[in-house]
């Protein structure tokens, strides 16, 4: 951005004048600036010109302004930013531009998908592009990633709908982000949806915190890797060349198999590669469950009809042979053959991503979406890693009442009992879904109740060890972002509501108007749930509805 335009008034109640640009990641301007006739303006002893003069803000400033008279007054000027990294994704003229929509009837009040604020990005189904590019700054202007080429798109299903859009990254070349390894699949996610703006982050916290506690207390091993990031002020150029600060978006990994991230066999594609031919021990699969079911190569299971979509392509003989194996899975825990569905289902991960889901109220499961599994070759079906809890996440039931919610979720409560199996569901195809995937089943069998329960007992300590100190501490990072991402993206009922017509799905916190306040409700929120899920467990109760 080359330009910032902030207007500032100075008075005679003070010397120090402090501005504030969110965006700003180059701390040397040329500030325009206008005082009386007759006046001179010095910054160590050099004249200024307005509009002229470069001035490094790095650090504050004096300004020294001088009357005809040879009066003069010192103004100590601050310039910052949020204190936030920046980031900033610059389009190329490169690709498909042209007008996404999505719904409608002969596209009459159909949804423009790829129109962001007043200019047009990729849609999520365009071919890659590798000359735009991405650059990462620091707080304090350094540079954390240099400028990298790169290809953007919008991703998403529902999210890519909203106002406010998310993207994905796919750098040219490996780059490290943020002090996390260095990978090409990056990840902008808006978090439109959350009032708090650290949903995602608290979400993964937790996920983090859970495989602490089983690599260090030496527990059988869980869910192996989850998603890292940070929240940023994200700045897009479109393809004119004009600049846009567009709020607080959430910049973390991509899930994929990597050494770094999903450590397990190389996908099919490279295993053939390198070899010439893959069998179905050979390689590494990642799922997705997700009842938009729209990946290339998928599949619904013969028993509860869950959606299972590889996230790399496979060969029809190995479709065939992962559908059996999961089938085999889906069929035992349905006929009670718990026992033999644990022989090829991993109890442990899929504790753990019960759990975080439940910990973290995220209904997203029940329909479900964005739920993942990983297979290692011939190995068990591994649950895993957890994603997007920006939407209904730590609910604040009395809140999200009185805001005329119609999922209000209890404290203390099983969420996954409360799923109804037709819900949500946007194929015709899984009109007779169960929800949750496996949960409401294994959550009755008393060899995962018992192995919960024991696992429980380590998780706990770490649990309760975080909340109020670091979601406040998160507050304190975040407020000057909320100022000015809450000003672009309001969350009111009527704003969200005029997105999305009869949206009812609060999480309780979108029309709390002190950012303060907006995190005192998390940390009770967080407090109140966790306290809810330890009753649970500890008194063994396996039957309670969270709604």
């Amino acid at each position: 951005v080359s330009e910032h335009t902030t207007t500032i008034t100075y008075g005679e109640s003070s010397n120090d004048i402090t501005v504030t640009i969110p965006y700003l990641y180059d701390f040397k301007l040329k500030p325009t600036f206008t005082v009386p006739s007759g006046c001179t303006v010095t910054v160590n002893g050099v004249v200024q010109k307005s509009g002229e003069s470069e001035v490094d803000f790095s650090k504050p400033v004096n300004y020294v302004v001088t009357d005809a008279a040879g009066d003069f007054r010192k103004y100590t000027v601050k310039v910052q930013n949020t204190g936030l990294p920046v980031v900033v994704l610059k389009h190329s003229t490169s690709g498909d531009f042209s007008k996404k929509t999505t719904g409608g009837f002969f596209g009459i009040g159909a949804t423009t998908l790829n129109q962001f604020v007043d200019f047009w990005v990729r849609g999520k189904d365009t071919e890659w592009v590798e000359d735009d590019q991405m650059t990462v700054y620091n707080p304090d202007g350094s540079i954390d990633m240099p400028t990298t080429l790169c290809g953007a798109r919008l991703r998403g299903n529902t999210t890519q709908a909203y106002p406010k859009k998310p993207f994905a990254i796919k750098l040219k070349t490996k780059q490290s982000v943020l002090g996390l390894p260095a990978h090409k699949r990056w990840v902008l996610l808006a978090n439109w949806l959350d009032h708090s703006m650290i949903r995602n982050t608290v979400a993964f916290d937790i996920a983090h915190i859970i495989e602490a506690a089983w690599r260090n207390e030496g527990l059988n091993a869980g869910i192996p890797w989850n998603v890292h990031g940070q929240n940023v002020e994200l700045v897009v150029v479109d393809k004119d060349g004009d600049a846009h600060h567009v709020g607080n978006y959430f910049l973390c990994e991509q899930i994929k198999i990597d050494g770094d991230r999903l450590d397990i066999k190389d996908p099919y594609e490279d295993v053939v590669k390198k070899q010439g031919s893959a069998s179905f021990a050979d390689c590494g699969y990642l799922f997705e469950c997700d009842n938009n079911y729209d990946e290339d190569q998928q599949f619904i299971t013969s028993k509860f009809s869950v959606p299972f979509m590889f996230k790399d392509a496979v060969s029809d003989d190995i479709l065939t042979a992962v559908k059996n194996k999961i089938n085999g899975i889906a069929n035992n825990i349905g006929n009670g053959k718990y026992t033999e569905a644990y022989k090829d289902f991993d109890i442990y991960s899929a504790i753990d991503q019960f759990l975080i889901f439940e910990l973290t109220m995220n209904r997203e499961y029940v329909d479900p979406r964005s739920v993942y599994y990983f297979m290692d070759g011939n190995g068990p079906l591994s649950a895993g890693p957890v994603w997007d809890f920006d939407r209904g996440t730590f609910h604040n039931p009395t809140k999200a009442k009185d805001l005329g919610g119609d999922r209000i979720k209890q404290y203390e409560g099983w969420i996954c009992l409360s799923a109804n199996p037709k819900d949500n569901l946007s194929s015709s195809k899984l009109e007779n879904a169960s929800s949750c995937v496996f949960y409401p089943q294994l959550i009755n069998d008393t060899t995962f109740q018992n192995a919960l329960k024991k696992r429980w007992e380590v998780l706990y300590q770490y649990l309760s060890a975080y909340g109020e100190l670091v979601i406040r501490s998160y507050g304190e990072k975040m407020a000057k972002s909320y100022e000015y991402n809450n000003a672009m993206w309001p969350t009111t009922k009527a704003d969200i509501q005029a997105w999305k017509y009869g949206f009812s799905d609060w999480s309780g916190d979108e029309t709390i108007s002190v950012w303060s306040d907006v995190v005192e409700n998390m940390v009770t929120v967080w407090k109140s749930r966790l306290a809810g899920i330890n009753t649970l467990i500890t008194s063994s109760n396996f039957t309670k509805e969270a709604m």
